[in-house]
């Protein structure tokens, strides 16, 4: 017996000794604490996900990337009030003009509302989501957490790639990137999506078909300038406009405890609920019309030992 185990032992030394190196694992660098470091040096709960994983997951909004972050979770009753969480730390008002406890930042810059963080995500580098308390480097009001998204810079390769997505009640989907570098020293960037599709909700009361309908339109222009080894200066724009349909909302005729449910019921007169999920019944055809600008720079100045950056920008949501 003790020959056997002694055998089983040896066998399993010798496979970890000449295990393959690509058993190792793979190193993912990260921002989130304002410097470059392996995210394995981070002293914070970090979910990385990198280009490659963004492509092959089709991760295009804050919902997917709630999908995939362990403690993250995103309710929205409305495009304009999204109410993100993260271990149970969140914000429960429902005005698009408040400040979130958990926020949303493009490039280290502050996505000041709510109603301007729930945005079509295209062509990006990396999105960090760092969960706890993020008030020291990251600024006031970001008690429960930030999700960073890191998008991708101009590089010195020729580059062009493209996909387009169809799919049920009329969906289109289609982005496009395209890389040019100008000269030595500079590089343009230029990146865009668009996305259609016709609602699948009816609602009877209006009698109105295809509610909850989406169309957006967004596109982004960088272009980077080194005019010294130590200097770099990116400069970024991007415009972002939607026109989607309200809120498909019920009716609900009194108040919904079992006790009184069936009286309330009858007060309401003849009511018949609906029979499935996508017939709704809201007397207003609801509408929200979303405009987004913004445009940064950041600045970088890179000595023996100090690295100094400035980030001035601008963002503008109607």
């Amino acid at each position: 017996m003790s020959v056997r185990i002694y055998a089983r032992l040896l066998a399993v030394t010798t496979a970890l000794v000449t295990a393959p190196a690509m058993a190792q694992i793979e190193e993912i660098v990260v921002t989130a604490q304002k410097r470059t470091e392996s995210l394995q040096n981070v002293p914070l709960a970090v979910t990385a996900l990198s280009a490659d994983t963004i492509e092959k997951a089709r991760i295009v909004g804050l919902n997917d990337i709630a999908l995939r972050t362990p403690n993250f979770t995103i309710g929205q009753q409305n495009p304009s009030e999204p109410e993100l969480t993260i271990r149970g730390i969140g914000s429960g008002d429902r005005e698009a003009g408040s400040d979130r406890s958990v926020t949303v930042f493009v490039d280290e810059v502050y996505v000041g509302r709510a109603g301007a963080s729930t945005f079509d995500m295209f062509d990006l580098e990396r999105v960090e989501v760092l969960r706890g308390p993020q008030g020291t480097l990251f600024g006031r009001n970001v008690v429960g957490g930030a999700i960073s998204l890191i998008t991708a810079k101009p590089g010195p390769d020729q580059l062009f790639k493209g996909q387009v997505s169809v799919g049920t009640h009329e969906l289109i989907e289609a982005r496009a990137v395209a890389n040019q570098p100008l000269s030595d020293t500079a590089a343009l960037r230029v990146s865009g999506s668009i996305k259609e599709r016709d609602g699948y909700f009816f609602n009877r009361f209006l009698n109105v078909d295809d509610v909850g309908g989406i169309k957006s339109r967004n596109v982004r222009a960088q272009v980077s300038f080194k005019p010294h080894d130590d200097l770099s200066v990116p400069l970024s724009g991007e415009c972002a406009k939607d026109k989607l349909d309200g809120v498909a909302a019920r009716i609900t005729p009194g108040a919904a405890t079992p006790a009184n449910f069936a009286a309330a019921m009858a007060a309401f007169g003849n009511y018949v609920p609906p029979a499935d999920l996508f017939t709704v019944e809201s007397n207003v055809k609801g509408f929200q019309d979303r405009d987004i600008w913004a445009t940064s720079v950041r600045a970088e100045f890179t000595t023996e030992n100090v690295l100094v950056t400035f980030i001035p920008a601008y963002r503008k949501t109607d």
